[in-house]
């Protein structure tokens, strides 16, 4: 993790000194005497990826050691409950590895300042369902996020033979000092576990990329299909390069043809050449909804199958060369 006042990242390894904070969380956290510093584990530095519960982001805040106080919500978990796996012994032969993996400075985290309050996507633990219990019976199970970052969390449900095989979100409500696990609760159901659709809205979820339809306050910020450039208010006047043979330079197929090039032969024997870029945001004015929107989004995400627009369809797809063969923005 990274602090607002040191100048190095933290290392905070095992449940007890992470101390219930999950990834995203904003933490206070206290740097541990020298003597304490250990190595992220060999598997992190392997794959390049931290292993579950070991490293997690999100702001900190670094207090001095000792520190001067303890948050409320900081009471560390119960060492009885906590099993903390033994590090590995290492041999001479791994030298090499541990000159490439050093010892890094290490912390506890003290206090939870802001809970990262946001829903998990994930799957219900099949082994965890009793199944001797009756039909509507009130049962705990464990939820697995797909995130490997984020604990396994306790829920209770009535509908467990709705959930299993099924992508589902969960919400965290508290994480108790005497328990490994969060507590949370049913949200909904996404899908069926393994469907294209169900898995790439978990993906869009996981990476909080906005994917719903655009708003009816959004679209009436949209032209009409029969809008023309003289439309446009006289102050707000482009230079009118349609007299130009203006070439798009995308492929066959592109659905963004946003991008032109012109060529033509000056009367002193030189050669002009233009380059034309969609000029959109002509209709985004600031701080009306469609704005406000593609702030949100910042930009078009592509997926294997698909794209999640940061403007409407009209503006940042197909229609697009009605914008950028009509005008373009005057020439310093």
């Amino acid at each position: 993790m990274f602090t607002r006042d040191y100048p190095e990242p933290i290392l905070v390894k095992g449940l007890k000194d992470m101390n219930r904070a999950i990834s995203g969380d904003q933490v206070a956290i206290q740097i541990l005497p020298k003597d304490q510093w250990k190595r992220s584990s060999a598997r992190a530095v392997d794959e390049g990826t931290p292993p579950p519960l070991s490293l997690f982001s999100g702001p900190v805040f670094h207090l001095p050691s000792p520190p001067p106080f303890f948050l409320p919500s900081s009471d560390v978990l119960n060492p009885e409950e906590v099993h903390e796996e033994p590090e590995e012994e290492k041999g001479p032969e791994e030298d090499t590895a541990m000159t490439e993996n050093p010892i890094k400075p290490t912390g506890r985290v003290v206090g939870i300042l802001r809970r990262n309050a946001r829903q998990y996507c994930g799957s219900v633990d099949e082994a965890t369902a009793d199944s001797e219990a009756e039909m509507g019976e009130l049962r705990s199970v464990i939820f697995v996020p797909v995130d490997k970052r984020i604990p396994r969390v306790k829920i209770q449900t009535r509908q467990i033979e709705n959930l299993l095989n099924q992508r589902i979100a969960v919400a965290i409500d508290s994480w108790d000092t005497t328990s490994r696990s969060p507590v949370g609760h049913f949200v909904r159901v996404i899908g069926a576990v393994g469907d294209r659709e169900v898995e790439t809205e978990v993906i869009l979820l996981e990476h909080d990329v906005p994917f719903q339809p655009f708003s009816e306050a959004v679209r009436a910020c949209l032209p009409s299909n029969s809008w023309t450039v003289e439309e446009q208010p006289k102050e707000e006047a482009r230079v009118d390069l349609r007299h130009l043979d203006v070439c798009s330079v995308d492929p066959p197929g592109c659905t963004d043809i946003d991008d032109a090039l012109h060529v033509r032969e000056l009367p002193n024997g030189n050669y002009e050449i233009g380059v034309h870029i969609a000029d959109v945001s002509h209709f985004v004015r600031p701080g009306n909804p469609m704005d406000r929107e593609a702030a949100k989004r910042g930009t078009t995400v592509y997926l294997v199958d698909r794209r999640i627009d940061m403007l409407p369809e009209l503006l940042g797809s197909s229609m697009s060369p009605l914008f950028f063969f009509r005008f373009c923005p005057q020439s310093p």
